[in-house]
């Protein structure tokens, strides 16, 4: 399985504007990343990805999408967040103007 995480992870770097991409398990461990994304995103990556199945429990698990309004050189990031199969994936996006 490790080896099929990181032909993901790798293949998700290849996404053109994509920073960065990390998983973790559900209790914010981190079980893989790349590119410009923090380890320390982990645990706040998880809890984002389970707050939903609290309120929904339901419906399949929906992608959560944090934006900034632009940053100093007047990017926008995109932080995108998905739970799938027991893995919470976050992909970091920047958008050039």
């Amino acid at each position: 399985m490790e080896s099929d995480l990181e032909l993901k992870l790798d293949e998700t770097m290849n996404i053109p504007d994509v920073k960065g991409v990390i998983c973790t398990d559900q209790t914010g461990l981190c079980i893989g990343s790349r590119g410009n994304v923090s380890q320390s995103l982990a645990g706040p990556i998880a809890a984002l990805c389970d707050e939903p199945n609290k309120q929904w429990p339901s419906q399949d698990s929906p992608v959560i999408v944090l934006e900034t309004s632009g940053n100093k050189s007047g990017n926008k990031s995109t932080l995108m967040v998905k739970l799938t199969d027991n893995i919470c994936t976050g992909i970091l996006k920047e958008e050039r103007n």
